[in-house]
């Protein structure tokens, strides 16, 4: 294996992804907007909490 591979094969399907160059200023602004909303509610996770969810989620 080369040195700068991933040590896994990524599959990411583009269904649901979200382009930022396909937003008009009014959705960035809504989606934005529903982020920061989000953060209000104090839907947020600390970094440990994340690191756990991703390394169950891919086993590393």
């Amino acid at each position: 294996m080369n040195d700068r591979a991933l040590p896994f094969m990524p599959n990411v399907s583009a269904r649901g992804l979200l382009f930022l160059n396909e937003f008009t200023s009014e959705r960035l602004a809504a989606e934005l907007e529903k982020g920061m909303e989000s953060i209000r509610q104090g839907d947020v996770l600390s970094a440990d909490e994340v690191d756990t969810i991703l390394a169950e989620e891919f086993a590393v």
